[in-house]
């Protein structure tokens, strides 16, 4: 799976997500929601016996992910409603240049963390690509060992 259809089907999970849900009323309910899909793709990884399982982990490893991005947008909405204000005041021309300074630096932290969170995304599943190669490469190597055990 390349990095651009692994991220494509987080983004396309987040959307799914957030058409159904709103943001997250508070961060305590951002980590219980975290914890459940991470608890999902616990329990595929603990029963995983077969390769085809491997798509069931990768489900639940963007669910994990998309839900990481709107936990971070979920606490950052409160500075992108700044943003916004900022948007209609400087319109209106009334803000102070610290007012304006504070909102310029909220909306920097915004973009840092989610291209931070991007890259962590990139990086986790580019580590999940390698795990599940390699377990593919334990099952082949088991089937071929199965296969000179019964022709011996």
């Amino acid at each position: 799976m390349e990095h651009f259809t692994a991220i494509k089907k987080v983004l396309d999970e987040l959307e799914s997500a957030n058409k159904k849900y709103p943001s997250f009323r508070s961060a305590h309910e951002g980590y219980a929601v975290i914890k459940k899909e991470l608890d999902e793709l616990w329990d595929e990884i603990k029963t995983s016996k077969q390769s085809q399982a491997n798509l069931l982990m990768v489900n639940e490893a963007v669910q994990v992910a998309a839900m990481l991005i709107k936990f971070i947008e979920s606490l950052y909405e409160d500075k992108i409603k700044a943003s916004k204000q900022f948007q209609t005041k400087k319109k209106m021309r009334i803000i102070d240049e610290k007012e304006k300074d504070s909102i310029i630096r909220s909306m920097e932290d915004c973009l840092k963390a989610r291209e931070q969170l991007i890259n962590g995304l990139i990086n986790e599943i580019a580590d999940l690509e390698k795990l599940l190669q390699s377990n593919e490469q334990s099952i082949c190597l088991n089937n071929v060992r199965l296969c000179a055990m019964f022709n011996k």
